[in-house]
């Protein structure tokens, strides 16, 4: 049995669970979905929300692994990221026979059930992954395939515990990488997957001509960094935040969508876009992004908008 998973540990990120199910869902996955959930800091409203969408739940509240917070506060500045180690549990979730494991800040853009038959004699010592953005050559932790065992478990775990340069960042993306990829440890491996397997849209390389260009060959999105789309609101002028918004309303009753986002913006409740699309195939994808209107949203940086300005100095280098 093969099965999709992804970590909940705290409230923040329930629409994100939310809408990653639905858009799994909304592509026909034929798999199982799974989720290692914190229940002691997620809400009984939201938990039964995550009910209606997840198969498995998977409880971790007495379960959890944390990073040092000192040093993953120091490396990135982001003290709550030291639980994300949790997500190394995967590998103990022998019930299923292959994982694909996803961040709840990602959404695919197509069906992803291909890889489980893609990688089926993949080793359990290697990981399937894409590229980070930029540099270093490393791997985005956020989307992986994985085939889960006990014994490389418990080597990631051995391997944590062993000071500070066990991770390049101090968080989950480092210790992975240094395990699978970058120390010389027999056996385990970095399968690598193209960047469109796992694209982050808030990065310098996303330019509009990137984005034009391999558009349709995008599989999923992943919204690194600390400002969500739930969290943002719905009208950044970004077809990434747009298509996110554009799930989460069409899929959630008003009430839900209202209480998931007391304590957050509230317009992405009044996003207008046509209704029944969902992103299983290039024609439906086609469709969303038409109706977003990529054209405008080719600026996705703010330094992109800057109104053109007049030299003030020029220099003659004759």
């Amino acid at each position: 049995m093969n099965a999709y998973v992804t970590l909940l540990i705290n409230e923040s990120y329930v629409p994100g669970a939310l809408v990653l199910a639905k858009a799994l869902r909304n592509n026909g996955t034929k798999f199982k979905l799974a989720i290692l959930l914190d229940t002691s800091t997620v809400s009984a409203y939201s938990q039964n929300l995550i009910k209606e969408l997840y198969d498995d739940i998977i409880e971790i509240n007495d379960d959890k692994i944390f990073m040092p917070v000192d040093l993953v506060t120091r490396k990135l500045g982001r003290p709550q990221l030291a639980v994300t180690l949790t997500k190394i549990l995967i590998w103990q979730l022998v019930q299923y026979k292959h994982i694909i494991y996803l961040d709840a800040d990602t959404v695919p853009l197509k069906s992803l059930d291909h890889l489980f038959e893609r990688f089926a004699s993949q080793k359990p010592t290697e990981v399937v992954a894409s590229p980070d953005i930029g540099w270093p050559d490393v791997f985005n932790s956020g989307f992986m395939v994985i085939k889960p065992d006990p014994s490389v478990y418990a080597f990631i775990k051995n391997y944590s515990e062993q000071g500070e340069m066990v991770s390049y960042d101090g968080a989950d993306q480092g210790l992975l990488n240094e395990v699978f990829h970058l120390q010389d440890h027999e056996g385990y491996n970095w399968i690598r997957l193209p960047f469109v397997y796992n694209m982050t849209p808030s990065t310098l390389y996303q330019n509009s001509p990137a984005i034009e260009r391999f558009l349709y060959d995008i599989h999923l999105v992943h919204f690194v960094g600390a400002i969500k789309p739930w969290l943002y609101g719905s009208q950044t002028g970004t077809m990434f935040h747009d298509m996110w918004w554009k799930i989460f309303n069409d899929n959630f009753l008003e009430v839900d969508r209202v209480k998931l986002l007391s304590q957050k913006p509230k317009d992405g409740l009044n996003l207008k876009s046509s209704s029944g699309s969902t992103f299983t195939d290039t024609t439906s994808i086609a469709s969303a992004f038409s109706a977003l209107n990529v054209e405008e949203a080719a600026k996705v940086f703010p330094w992109e908008h800057r109104d053109p300005v007049s030299a003030t100095r020029v220099f003659d280098l004759t």
